[in-house]
Order: C-alpha cells, then sequence, then structure tokens
C-alpha cells in the first residue's frame, strides 16, 4: 500500500493511509471479482478505487469518530493528528532542531512538565528508544511542574582543562520566546545540582546516536572528542547517579542517610570510584542532602610538615535540605552541625581525607594540583554551581 501511494505521488502519509482505508472499506468488497483471478486483476482495481474516493461526494457523510481528519471545501479530507492518538506522537520529531543556544528557534519549545520521561527523537523498530528522565532515584519521579523551556548543549566553562566535556541541560523559561533564554534557569535535580546528560554517556550508548549527530552538525563536539571517550579506557559507571569530579572545587552532592558517599574520579581515559564514609552517619543522624566540594586543606601548602600527606577538607557549598537528628550523636562520632560558606569541621577543626588512603584521591590531586584551590576558613560562600 506504502509503494501504491508513493507511485500516485501521494506526499502526505496520513492522507494516503485515510485514502486506501476509504476505498478497502467502499470499493473492494462489491467491485473486486470473486476469486481474485491474479494480482493484476487487484492492483488494477485498487487504483480504480483509490483515484475515486480522493474526491468523496458532499452527500457522503460518516458519523461517530471521524478517524480521517477534517474535510476541505474541495471535498478532500485533510491529514489529522487524530490518525494517530497515541501523546507521544502528537508532536512531529525530533521537539527540537538544534541544540546549540545560539541558533535556538520558537519551535525549539519543548514541554515536559509532570511527564515521566520524554522522547524527543524518531523511535525504530528494534531499537532501545532513546529518553530522558527527569531522575532514577526514588521510582523515576515525573519532571516537576512548570517544566518548559529549550534543551541546549552546554560547553566546558573556560579554564577547563581537556579532559572535561560539555553536557546537554534543560534551560527552563516562561514561554517560547528565545529572548528569555538567558534569563532562564537551569532545570535542576532534587539534590540542587543541574539536571544534565554527560557527553561520555552520549558517546557511549547507541540509543544517544541522534544527539551525537545533532552536536557533530552543529560543530558542538568533534569526532575526535567521541573517539576519544569510546576508545579510551575511561568507562562511565552504570549509575546514572553517581556524581562524576574531574576536578578539586567541582561541587557534587551528598546524601547525609547514606553510609557512604559515592564519587566517580574522572582524569582523562581513567576512572576511580571514591568511596568515603558519611562523617554524619549512625542510626538516627542527619536526614538531607548538601552541595559540596573537595579541596587542599588549608595547612597544606607548602606540604604538611612531619609526615607530608596531602590532605583535601570538604567545603558546604549548599544546604539542599537539612533535617536535625532526633538525638543527638554519640560523642566519638559528633560533628559540628554544618554551614554553608564553612568547611566541615569535629570539634572546631577541618574533617579531612587523607589524600594517600584512596587510589581516587591520589588520581584527582595528581591531575589537577597545579589549578586546585586552597581552602581558607574565611573564604565566603560559593554561588556559583553549574560548573
Amino acid at each position: 500500500m506504502v509503494e501504491l501511494a508513493s507511485s500516485l505521488f501521494i506526499h502526505n502519509f496520513d492522507e494516503a493511509l485515510t485514502c486506501i482505508r476509504d476505498c478497502l472499506r467502499q470499493h473492494l468488497l462489491n467491485m473486486l471479482p470473486s476469486p481474485i483471478c491474479s494480482m493484476r486483476i487487484f492492483r488494477t482495481h485498487l487504483v480504480h478505487a483509490f483515484s475515486r474516493c480522493t474526491a468523496v461526494p458532499p452527500n457522503h457523510r460518516h458519523t461517530g469518530t471521524n478517524i480521517r481528519g477534517s474535510q476541505t471545501t474541495d471535498g478532500r479530507y485533510a491529514s489529522s493528528s487524530k490518525l494517530l492518538p497515541t501523546p507521544n506522537r502528537k508532536r512531529r520529531r525530533p521537539w527540537f532542531s538544534t541544540l546549540d543556544p545560539t541558533r535556538l528557534t520558537p519551535s525549539d519549545f519543548c514541554i515536559i512538565s509532570a511527564k515521566n520521561r520524554a522522547r524527543p527523537f524518531r523511535e525504530y523498530r528494534g531499537v532501545a528508544p532513546f529518553q530522558f528522565y527527569y531522575s532514577r532515584l526514588d521510582g523515576k519521579p515525573k519532571f516537576p511542574p512548570g517544566t518548559q523551556g529549550f534543551f541546549y548543549y552546554a560547553s566546558p566553562s573556560r579554564g577547563s582543562g581537556p579532559d572535561e566535556h560539555g553536557e546537554v541541560r534543560f534551560r527552563v523559561t516562561p514561554g517560547d520566546d528565545v529572548m528569555d533564554f538567558a534569563a532562564g534557569q537551569d532545570l535542576l535535580y532534587p539534590d540542587g545540582l543541574p539536571w544534565k546528560v554527560t557527553l561520555g554517556r552520549i558517546a557511549l550508548h547507541k540509543t544517544y546516536n541522534d544527539v551525537s549527530v545533532m552536536l557533530l552538525r552543529d560543530n558542538l563536539v568533534t569526532e575526535e572528542m567521541l573517539a576519544a571517550i569510546r576508545d579510551g579506557t575511561f568507562k562511565y559507571q552504570r549509575s546514572p547517579n553517581r556524581r562524576l569530579v574531574s576536578r578539586i572545587g567541582q561541587p557534587f552532592s551528598v546524601d547525609l542517610s547514606r553510609r557512604h558517599w559515592l564519587l566517580n574520579v574522572v582524569i582523562g581515559a581513567e576512572v576511580r570510584l571514591l568511596r568515603t564514609m558519611n562523617p554524619f552517619w549512625h542510626p538516627a543522624a542527619h536526614r538531607g542532602r548538601m552541595i559540596c566540594c573537595f579541596e587542599h586543606h588549608p595547612q597544606d601548602r607548602p606540604e604538611r610538615p612531619g609526615d607530608g600527606s596531602p590532605r583535601l577538607v570538604i567545603r558546604v557549598l549548599k544546604i539542599v535540605d537539612l533535617i536535625m537528628p532526633p538525638i543527638a550523636s554519640p560523642q566519638e562520632c559528633a560533628m559540628d552541625p554544618p554551614t554553608e560558606g564553612a568547611l566541615l569541621t569535629k570539634a572546631g577543626n577541618p574533617y579531612f581525607l587523607s589524600v594517600l588512603s584512596s587510589k581516587a584521591l591520589r588520581l584527582l590531586v595528581a591531575g589537577v594540583e597545579q589549578k586546585a584551590p586552597v581552602a581558607s576558613a574565611s573564604e565566603p560562600p560559593r554561588k556559583e554551581l553549574n560548573v
């Protein structure tokens, strides 16, 4: 049938299917000989019926649900989205034409409010569909109410190292006016960090092929960048919620209710899992989330006298939600209450991690030592979290 529609120069596929359905209903049962002598006879009658059904008489009206769309003044039926009533086909895919924030148009505006997932690209038979999730925590929650705006590619900030890549984000705007893009805010995860799809995941997963093609077309990435990720020894962990840290001072989120904090330290083609004890954890302890970053211990420049072992401290950039413990912590594991902009402390002294105790920390310090900030007890809180 599709071949027949093409041979008759029917460019609108919806209209072709409508006409064929109509001809089968109106003519085939009455006009075709019984039995059908040959496929040639069948084709002849089908073409004849098809040519007649494109001009339906005005008095030929159907009652009930009109699956063919609206009728025009010349008797033809215009295609209608009602022919494909499923929600994911109400809008033509892809939903957007570019991820370059300088080339966005009103047609790239997307509304994903209260959706469990977003499927902006075409789906292919036998291939797992490409889809965006808001989060994989707490049973894949829906995108927050009011989530509308533009998908875009955020390039690495100036001064970033060669090992750092960009990521796809979502900029929330009040409407489809691209002039509102600069004043909009990035969609955030529940922990307060920007929602994103990293270039590493895009390069390594086949379902992200349409995104890769779009990024390459708009010169936002290069084949060399994608090949370096695919061919290197570096492989992202399967957990999509595990944070990647590639430099000291880079924000990451922590959950105070978890016994351990897990991070992926990524330097070049090497990745190491950092598993460190939550200093606040014990039964009935703190609940909540914070955004933190690693910094060099303020006394480690130059190297600490004595053993010379470098240390890293943790600065609290933002307290997303914090619930104080219902009972006091045991004295031996009591931490001072966290404060935005300050270091984590225990009995007034900075809480620190020994770099030599972890391969991941050694990798982090060795890879970014020259550009790592040094902690200062008087340093004001940092406000920029979108890194």
